[in-house]
């Protein structure tokens, strides 16, 4: 499939949305910097999404998300592939959790970057948390090796550090009936506790969970998830 370059105006009016939207709020330097524009310009695009909806901007000249991306984003949340995939791996991740203690995800791939969809935090006091919605590079981390695995019986991914200090990272990837990973499942907790026999046990738990989403997936009937890039696979 060949793919297509986006015209320079629309990934210029993508990216500033996209950076509003991640950072909730914005000035019009900060967004213009964030996507490396010229403050004009960044203006000129911006005004334009506020003027279509996407985009509001109060009194103080901050932009933020406006009625019409929130009228899609609900629209999302009802509809979209990602969404009810997410929905299908909670169960899994729940019992990931109760099994390790720590915190799980699921992540789905965004061109060169991961980003995760879903999670369940763990139940020790300190955990990790906060990522849903939040991207990490596909290259050398974790989810990313699993996200790009090209076996469906290739082992966890274990990442102590690659995104973040003392943190470990196991993560395997979910393949269901697609040639290539739908999404990845992620173990996520302090490197202090991730290692030695608890390790051992949650690249094993992993594993389960994996097997465990694959079978719901596959067995599901009636409905189809279809793949970040365009493939659909029985559900």
């Amino acid at each position: 499939m060949t793919s297509l370059q986006l015209p320079r105006s629309a990934g210029r009016s993508l990216a500033l949305l996209d950076h509003v939207v991640t950072v909730g709020q914005s000035t019009l330097t900060e967004a213009a910097e964030a996507v490396e524009l010229p403050v004009s310009t960044a203006l000129r695009h911006l005004l334009a999404m506020q003027q279509a909806g996407f985009l509001d901007r109060d009194t103080d000249g901050i932009f933020s998300a406006g009625p019409g991306f929130l009228r899609l984003a609900l629209h999302v949340t009802t509809s979209s592939r990602h969404v009810r995939l997410a929905e299908l791996a909670q169960v899994h991740l729940s019992q990931l959790t109760k099994t390790t203690q720590e915190s799980t995800y699921l992540a789905i791939r965004d061109g060169s970057r991961a980003i995760y969809t879903a999670c369940v935090e763990g139940t020790r006091a300190v955990r990790h948390v906060g990522w849903v919605g939040h991207t990490v590079p596909i290259a050398d981390s974790a989810v990313g090796a699993a996200l790009t695995a090209i076996d469906r019986e290739s082992a966890p991914t274990v990442r102590p550090g690659a995104v973040e200090p003392d943190v470990t990272a196991v993560a395997v990837p979910i393949f269901a009936d697609s040639p290539t990973p739908v999404a990845a499942i992620s173990v996520i907790g302090p490197t202090s506790r991730l290692s030695g026999p608890r390790l051992d046990g949650a690249v094993a738990a992993a594993n389960r969970a994996r097997q465990d989403f694959e079978a719901a997936l596959v067995g599901r009937s009636g409905d189809t998830i279809e793949h970040p890039h365009g493939s659909q696979e029985a559900s």
